[in-house]
């Protein structure tokens, strides 16, 4: 798990990391919480010996630039990842170092 919580004490980020195969169990649940995703993409991830496996991610954003998204294989075929996270917490990952701007 990966928690993060600015100065001003607001949660900018929250990730987990779970079994990838609870996926099908959650997705469904996240769905029903959020509605329709903003988009779901499908791909293949290959494992090392050449297995093809069906990758789903679905990803929403709300009014408030506030952003969920779940991964059914995130860097290994056993680990799911759950992300939330914030405008401010994606501007501070990928603005360059120059342009960020510190917690108020």
């Amino acid at each position: 798990m990966n928690l993060v919580i600015s100065k001003a004490g607001v949660v900018q980020r929250i990730s987990l990391t779970l079994s990838s195969a609870v996926f099908d169990e959650i997705a469904p649940l996240l769905l029903e919480k959020f509605g329709a995703p903003e988009r779901t993409t499908y791909g293949e991830v290959q494992n090392r010996r050449g297995a093809k496996f069906s990758q789903v991610e679905h990803y929403w954003q709300n009014s408030a630039d506030h952003q969920v998204f779940y991964r059914k294989y995130a860097g290994s075929l056993d680990a799911s990842v759950l992300n939330f996270s914030t405008k401010e917490d994606w501007a501070r990952l990928y603005l360059p170092k120059a342009n960020r701007k510190t917690d108020p």
